[in-house]
């Protein structure tokens, strides 16, 4: 799944990276465990802050015809 980034944060379990609103979390690369998704994404932390929203794909709609 992907997630945008609401709050900016220092992933202390990516090597302390940054990752500002409106970025993609997670980077290529890294895989953050479902425990790790559910703190960032819940107000389930120490600072009470959702971090990270999950991105819902938008199906996509039937070409139009042009006739």
């Amino acid at each position: 799944m992907a997630y945008k980034v609401v709050t900016s944060f220092f992933d202390k379990e990516d090597n302390k990276r940054l990752y500002e609103v409106g970025q993609s979390y997670p980077r290529t690369g890294f895989e953050p465990s479902e425990e790790r998704i559910k703190l960032l994404s819940t107000v389930d932390n120490d600072e009470k802050t959702i971090f990270i929203k999950e991105v819902k794909k938008k199906k996509s709609e039937p070409k139009k015809s042009g006739k």
